[in-house]
């Protein structure tokens, strides 16, 4: 396996820890009785080759004022500043991590203060590398 870019392993951790603590709060109906195993990678969800076309984010984006004017694009030398990006888990994904976190809080579970590592959690309930590699060539 090729070792991972220090961006990609980055972007991966951050992706990772945003998801954790936005799912903090999940609640799960998954009865606590059963193990939590580790589920498999996070299947590939980037279904078509990633191009220039533009796509409106409804909702996502901030509305420009009535005067301004779109001049097209920029040198790609410009600074962009910030952007947030977020990525949604799967259904699957949400299901899972509903599970563990309900038995990893519960003490009758047998996984119990079990805690994931950061890389961990990324690697499980994160993106693909075939989507992590489509977003940054996108990027």
């Amino acid at each position: 396996m090729k070792p991972t870019p220090f961006s990609a392993r980055f972007l991966r951790l951050c992706l990772g820890m945003a998801l954790f603590a936005t799912s903090a709060l999940a609640q799960s109906s998954a009865p606590d009785s059963q193990i939590v195993h580790a589920p498999a990678a996070p299947k590939d969800r980037v279904r078509g080759p990633v191009t220039d076309a533009r796509t409106p984010l409804k909702g996502q984006t901030r509305r420009m004022s009535s005067t301004a004017v779109d001049l097209g694009q920029v040198s790609p030398s410009m600074p962009s500043g910030r952007m947030v990006l977020w990525l949604r888990r799967s259904a699957e994904q949400r299901a899972q991590l509903g599970q563990y976190l309900s038995q990893v809080q519960n003490p009758a579970s047998a996984n119990y203060r079990h805690w994931m590592t950061p890389a961990g959690y990324g690697a499980v309930y994160g993106i693909s590398d075939h989507d992590l590699a489509a977003v940054q060539q996108w990027l």
